[in-house]
Parts: structure tokens; sequence; C-alpha cells
């Protein structure tokens, strides 16, 4: 089974039932795009070390983003949640893929470090968990909020907004923990 997912101009593929994960000619023009080159190239994962949470919206984003680091760093990915939930795809894709992102650049800063990832699916909640050691200071707003310590803040940043809209979409939580060395997101979402 062939399965697009597009994250801002990305479309990453996957070819799940082969067990194979790389990415094709449009995301080669994403990777151009994005300036993110070398680790993604040719990627190919052998069936037993593609990560598989049971959803492949997810799978996809953690493999296209975890694989290509997951040599040089701890990557721990747990839980399960299944394919039928009533939460838009896109929906899934973006939050999903903005935590994954944020966890995977945090930690490639280091020269070891952690990510640990773990779904769970209930009744009425899908929880997704992010955790990552960093490096640095986090710094928030008078409000509180995380900003941005990117060079150009007026095109980053808007990630984690985009999760918080969402969670707000399907009365949810969005709670993060901070500590001197690692940082941690959790959503939740209701889908029941």
């Amino acid at each position: 089974m062939i399965f697009f997912c597009v994250h801002h101009q990305g479309v990453v593929e996957t070819d799940i039932g082969a067990g194979a994960f790389y990415p094709r000619a449009v995301v080669e023009q994403f990777l151009d795009f994005h300036q993110v080159n070398a680790p993604y190239d040719g990627l190919v994962v052998d069936a037993a070390d593609f990560f598989d949470v049971g959803n492949d919206i997810v799978n996809t984003i953690i493999n296209f983003y975890m694989q290509p680091i997951k040599n040089d760093y701890n990557i721990e990915v747990s839980g399960y949640m299944g394919s039928a939930i009533e939460i838009a795809e896109r929906d899934l894709c973006t939050v999903c893929a903005n935590l994954v992102k944020n966890a995977v650049e945090a930690v490639s800063m280091l020269d070891s470090g952690i990510i640990i990832f773990d779904v769970e699916q209930g009744n009425q909640y899908l929880s997704i968990m992010v955790e990552n050691t960093y490096s640095g200071n986090i710094i928030t707003d008078k409000e509180g909020k995380l900003v941005t310590q990117k060079e150009d803040k007026k095109n980053h940043g808007m990630g984690i907004n985009n999760v918080k809209r969402i969670v707000k979409k399907y009365k949810g939580r969005y709670e993060t923990e901070i500590d001197d060395k690692s940082y941690r997101v959790k959503v939740f979402l209701k889908i029941g």
C-alpha cells in the first residue's frame, strides 16, 4: 500500500506492504526547498526496523523523521492506535509531524540524545506523547508561550500553534513538562 501524507509543502511516500520507507521525487523537492538533504537520500528501511504503531499516517511520519537519525540517537517508539479514528487525516498528520519534527531538530543539535514517542488510543481520547532531550534555553513570551529560537522567526513557530488549534478543535488538552534536560509534550484528542 502506498500512503501519502501532506505536511506543509511536502509529501512523504511510504510503501507499507513492502516494509520499505523512502522519499520519492516530490519529497526530494520538499527536502531541497527546506534545505534538508543527505540523511534522507535513498533511504530504504528493512521491515524489521520499521516503527509501527498501527496507523499508516503516524507510521509514515515517525519513520520519515526518525529513521535517518536512529543510529545516532536513542529512539523509543511505543503504543498502538487504529487507523479508523474520528480525527481528520490532515489534523493527525499536522499534530504528529510538528511534534516529531521539533523533537528531531532539538536532538539533532546534540552529540547524544533520546526521543520517546508514545501513542495510546482509548475509548474517548487519543494520547500522543513526544519527549526529547535538548540543550540550551527554552524561551517563552510574557504569556508563557514558547518562542522559536530559529533565526527566521516570521516563518517558524507556527507549528505548535497549529497543534494547539487542532487540540482545541477536538476538545482535547495540550500539556508540556520541561526540565533542564528534557522537553515533553502530551496531546490528548477527543475521539469518542
